[in-house]
């Protein structure tokens, strides 16, 4: 009995180590095939490995496991990233519409306001006496026309009420057409004209054809009037030539249609040739007593002339000087005279 006992219990020893052997080697074997599984998941997939739910859970994970993720977040913040860009879009376009704006003020209700705020805001007298650049004529944003007509003469002109200023010092230039001044495309808007007290003469061609100047002021500082200066100034009704004036030059004031009386200061020596020719409304003329030359159709056809007194300072008075004279009734000639 104790034999048996013995045997049984060395055969149960026995098959318990078997067993155990058995489930170490199962063991093993399970072990090293995961082991391989892990390591083809890594190398293909660079990815982590989970093992079954029945299992404890393991996350092994290296550095090619941490790159995806951190490949992720810049794709991640470009797609939270694509509204800003559009609101920044909208922003833009938004300043770009604003900047615009004024664009749209142009047009004629706001435009118009906007230049007679301007206009109420400058005056002729604003561009009196300043550097121009060295063009002949330029042209403001405003009503205002300004450039310069002589070396250091300028001027300006306001298209509101045609009035053309000249200012500066010295001599205006003397022009050798009349397409060469520089109002010249806007001279039959000019409706008066002031002349500083500094400039000291009126050019060439100056106010040829300005056909709606009706006045004009020539200051004492004047000591010359070019030829063909007002020539067709069709109404001009007054002139009068200041005492420094030496010399009135040809055709100066010839067709002035409307002119009805001149008065010719003391210090004239010259009238020039045809100088008041066909001034048809002409009825006065005062002549100063420097006058010494009166030249060739001074006062040609004339036919509102009725009287003229020559002072004793002419010696020379040209031929056909008041041919046309149709309403001349008496012509008084000093005996100073030496030459008709």
């Amino acid at each position: 009995m104790k034999r048996g006992l013995k045997r049984l219990t060395a055969l149960v020893l026995a098959l318990s180590m078997t067993l155990s052997l058995l489930s170490a080697t199962a063991w093993a074997a399970e072990t090293e095939t995961v082991d391989e599984t892990t390591a083809e998941i890594v190398a293909e997939d660079d990815g982590e490995i989970v093992l079954d739910a029945g299992e404890e859970s393991s996350k092994e994970k290296t550095p090619a496991d941490e790159s995806p993720a951190e490949e992720e977040t810049p794709a991640e913040e470009a797609t939270e990233e694509t509204p800003a860009e559009e609101t920044s879009t909208d922003e833009a376009a938004a300043e770009t519409t604003e900047e615009a704006a004024p664009a749209g003020e142009e047009s004629p209700a706001e435009g118009d306001e906007t230049d007679d705020e301007a206009n109420a805001a400058v005056s002729a007298q604003d561009y009196i006496d300043i550097d121009f650049s060295s063009t002949d004529q330029i042209t403001t944003d405003y009503s205002y026309t300004v450039g310069f007509c002589g070396d250091d003469v300028s001027f300006v002109w306001d298209s509101s009420d045609g009035v053309l200023t000249i200012s500066g010092t010295g001599a205006m230039t003397d022009w050798s057409s009349e397409s060469s001044v520089p109002w010249y495309n806007f001279r039959d808007s000019i409706t008066s004209v002031s002349i500083g007290s500094s400039v000291t003469s009126i050019g060439n061609y100056a106010f040829y054809y300005c056909t709606s100047l009706t006045s004009v002021t020539i200051p004492s500082s004047v000591t010359s009037i070019g030829d063909s200066a007002f020539w067709h100034c069709t109404c001009l009704t007054n002139v009068t030539i200041p005492n420094n004036v030496t010399a009135i030059g040809d055709y100066a004031f010839g067709s002035c249609d409307d002119l009805t009386s001149v008065i010719i200061g003391d210090s004239v020596s010259t009238i020039g040739f045809y100088a008041f020719g066909g001034c048809e409304s002409l009825t006065s003329v005062t002549i100063g007593n420097s006058v010494t030359i009166i030249s060739d159709k001074a006062f040609y056809y004339c036919t509102s002339l009725a009287s003229v007194t020559i002072p004793s300072s002419v010696t020379s008075i040209g031929i056909n000087v008041f041919c046309g004279c149709t309403s001349l009734s008496s012509v008084v000639v000093p005996s100073s005279v030496t030459s008709i």
